[in-house]
Formats: structure tokens, sequence, C-alpha cells
């Protein structure tokens, strides 16, 4: 009868006292003993977050470019646009919207000199067509836009190094008519 006494009293204790606290047994040289002991608070749930990634940097409009701010890429020998460039062409496409007064745009296709001339002119060909199909498709009038492939013909940079190459791998959009 003592011991259960002592139980409930323990028991009782532990519940009156603060939250976080339990009755647990106690090494004791007499009858089972018990005593209220802290219980450490969980750690709160660690919340992480998915990288968000930044939109592009929004193309610029000059007197007579749309300038990129970054390359849109394509498949490789190919005039499918990747997916990761799509967001960037959606800005093009707010950037036509927001501009009514640019009334035609020249989207310029241009390679390096790796592959045959010809080659490479129907190819900046096909990827510049590739980017007008795309903003018509987003809700740009095709009638403000033309698109030419200049193959390896205007490089911006030197073609005997990787990096030269890569920069002339491009496309750009050159206004030729403002209302």
């Amino acid at each position: 009868m003592h011991a259960r006494f002592l139980l409930l009293a323990a028991l009782s204790a532990c519940a009156s006292s603060n939250a976080g606290r339990v009755c647990a047994p106690s090494s004791s040289w007499g009858a089972p003993a018990y005593r209220c002991v802290a219980t450490e608070a969980p750690p709160p749930p660690v919340v992480v977050e998915p990288p968000v990634e930044p939109p592009p940097p929004t193309p610029q409009v000059s007197e007579t470019q749309i300038e990129l701010q970054e390359k849109v890429e394509f498949d490789t020998g190919s005039a499918t646009i990747l997916d990761r460039s799509k967001p960037l062409l959606d800005q093009v496409a707010g950037v036509m919207k927001d501009h009514p007064e640019i009334a035609k745009i020249e989207i310029q296709g241009h390679t390096d000199t790796n592959g045959s001339r010809d080659l490479n002119v129907k190819l900046s060909a096909a990827r510049a067509a590739s980017v007008r199909a795309y903003l018509v498709q987003n809700g740009i009038d095709g009638k403000r836009m033309v698109s030419k492939g200049f193959g390896p013909d205007k490089p911006i940079a030197d073609n005997s190094t990787d990096e030269g190459r890569a920069q002339n791998r491009r496309v750009e959009i050159h206004i030729l008519e403002r209302k």
C-alpha cells in the first residue's frame, strides 16, 4: 500500500508540473521510487526549401536590338530549342508585348566555322526560324518578325578557340522598324 501511495504521489506531481516532464523509476536502496525528470523537447522540424532558380536576366531594349542577356540554346546540330531557353524566349515575347512601337525585328542565327558553310547557314536559318515560331506560338504577330541565318559569316570572336566558337554560336534580335 505504501508503494502504491508513493507511485500515485509521484505520478500526480509529474502530471501537475510543467510540460516536458515525465515520471520515471529511480534507483533506490528502499522501495521502488519514482521521480519527475525533464524530457528533452524534440528539435523543431527542419524545413528544407527546394532551391529556386532565379529567372533569366531580362532582355534589354536598345535603339537597335533586343539584347539577350544569355544564349538561346538548341539540341546539338538541330533547331530544337532546349527547355532551359524557353523562359528567356518567354521574356522576349513579353518585351515585344510591352513595346508595341517595335514594328519589325529580325531574328538572326549565327554559327561557328565547324562544319561546312552551307550546312551552318541552313542550321542557323532553321534555328532563327524556330525562335520566330516559338514567339508566334506565344502571342507575337508573325508580321512583326523575320528570321535569317548567317552561318559563320558574322563572327564576334576568334573561331580558333573553343571559347570564341561558343561566342559565335548565338541568336541576335535586331530592331528593323519602329512606329
